[in-house]
């Protein structure tokens, strides 16, 4: 996973890439919901709450998180 940081309009811009190999099998506006995980990431770590618990923490400093595939 790669993190940047960048200003944009006087905004931080954080932004996130992931490096897997298995292809996203879904909707990447589902990414940011609670417990959603893909299939090749099932059988692993984790789950599915990284990604809304960052979406939440965006949100309560007046963020505008998303997600982008």
């Amino acid at each position: 996973m790669y993190l940047t940081l960048e200003e944009r309009d006087g905004q931080a811009v954080i932004s996130f890439k992931n490096t897997s190999r298995a292809p996203l099998d879904i909707p990447a506006e589902e990414l940011l919901e609670r417990f959603v995980r893909g299939d090749a990431a099932r059988g692993g770590e984790g789950n599915g709450l990284g990604l809304s618990i960052a979406r939440s923490l965006t949100e309560l400093q007046e963020g505008h998180p998303g997600a982008d595939c």
